[in-house]
């Protein structure tokens, strides 16, 4: 995995995020379906899925490509 890319640098986010360390920007969303999955809403309404280690999972049942922001 290469440790450069965006959704390696998400993973590592995260867990600071969940334990209260960092703040997500406005607008974002972290959600944790399960323990390594990590569901990411980025400003845009798109929506990316991603384990701790930064590998793009396909997006979880119920959870569509691109969700406005109402």
């Amino acid at each position: 995995m290469d440790e450069a890319t965006p959704m390696a640098e998400l993973a590592r986010i995260a867990d600071d995020v969940t334990a209260g360390r960092k703040k997500l920007p406005p607008r974002w969303k972290l959600t944790r379906p399960d323990p390594d999955v990590q569901v990411w809403k980025l400003p845009s309404g798109r929506n990316y899925a991603c384990n701790s280690r930064g590998e793009v999972l396909p997006l979880p049942d119920g959870v569509a490509e691109y969700e406005p922001w109402s």
